[in-house]
């Protein structure tokens, strides 16, 4: 069955796409293991492309029964199914003492706390994840011009769900393209889903060879982006991890 699939592969975003509901940012739609089965049963393949740790993709990876390889921290590292570990772009131990120093100097950790990552940092607001994205940005924009000044091989960023620290060499695109190199994985035949603006390093790669685009977040800006940049597209009528069951019924039908 595996070349009969239009897209036997399948890269996915965990938090709002796996993980995360309309009514909910922990649930999952119900439907979402069966539709994984059918699709990995059919011969496609089910890899991970997230900012989230190896620790906690691990974990996503091993109660859905996943098949591929994980993209983690933002691109930092790729773990593949053998577990075989590709290190692409790190922050070092020392880098990140300097950087805890810095962000303690300035207050953060009264307001925040850390995200347990190898390759990276993440800061979570304590309330994560039912928490106050708007909150989150203002902690976000009274760091960034200082932090970027103080740590300038480093990028810091922000989406609705942390403010996370990595190496400017991180790339969700790039770490993809390694991905494809390793395992010979045609890019016009996958299909990535994701839900917020960090996802569109990752939809470019997979974009500019042809292969599906598949949007499931509530961000009209980053909507509109998708369907201006992407000719192979899909807005996805349900969203969060209900887009994604709503995808794997159409590609397996």
């Amino acid at each position: 069955m595996w070349n009969k699939m239009k897209y036997p592969y399948l890269l996915l975003d965990v938090d709002g796409t796996i993980v995360g509901t309309v009514k909910s940012p922990t649930g999952h739609d119900p439907k979402l293991k069966n539709c994984l089965d059918r699709y990995m049963e059919m011969g496609g393949k089910v890899s991970l492309v997230t900012g989230r740790s190896e620790e906690y993709t691990s974990a996503i990876y091993e109660l859905l029964g996943l098949n591929g390889a994980r993209i983690v921290e933002m691109g930092a590292g790729i773990i593949m199914p053998d577990n075989k570990r590709i290190m692409l772009a790190t922050i070092d131990d020392q880098e990140k003492v300097k950087i805890r120093s810095w962000l303690e100097k300035k207050g953060v950790y009264v307001l925040m706390k850390e995200e347990p990552k190898s390759f990276m940092m993440s800061l979570i607001l304590p309330e994560f994840p039912h928490h106050n994205p708007v909150r989150l940005r203002e902690i976000y924009e009274g760091i960034r011009k200082e932090f970027s000044a103080a740590f300038q091989e480093i990028e810091i960023t922000v989406d609705s769900h942390s403010i996370d620290i990595y190496n400017k060499k991180a790339d969700k695109g790039r770490a993809i393209e390694v991905l494809a190199k390793e395992e010979r994985i045609d890019l016009k035949k996958t299909a990535i889903v994701g839900d917020s603006r960090n996802d569109l390093p990752g939809f470019r790669v997979i974009g500019k060879d042809g292969g599906l685009v598949v949007y499931v977040g509530l961000d009209t800006e980053v909507e509109e982006q998708v369907k201006k940049e992407f000719v192979n597209h899909r807005i996805t009528r349900n969203k969060k991890s209900e887009g994604l069951v709503e995808l794997l019924e159409a590609i397996t039908s």
